[in-house]
């Protein structure tokens, strides 16, 4: 749900996939964990898919058991824990 600074409700934007983590950005970017799916979508504001990481469930390179808790460092290389994975995948930012 989406509400304005002064807490009026604006709209819903529902998602296919279960939302186990949203993560803002330091460029205000949004991106959504899908826990058990296997991926992490970078959305826009409105709900749109503008691109997604994750080869769905597994341990495996570019897998996820599970994907929460993201974090960015300065560079822009995004951190996602595993949950039922016990881990923390770095997912390295191209340069532009």
């Amino acid at each position: 749900m989406v509400y304005d600074a002064q807490g009026k409700f604006l709209r819903t934007i529902q998602m296919r996939n279960l939302t186990c983590a949203l993560y803002v950005d330091p460029r205000g970017g949004l991106w959504l964990a899908t826990g058990q799916d296997g991926q992490i979508f970078k959305i826009d504001w409105d709900g749109n898919v503008l691109g997604a990481i994750g080869n769905g469930p597994g341990t495996g390179d570019g897998q996820f058991s599970e994907s929460t808790y993201m974090a960015m460092d300065a560079q822009g290389n995004l951190y996602a824990g595993d949950t039922s994975g016990a881990r923390v995948t770095k997912l390295t930012a191209l340069a532009k």
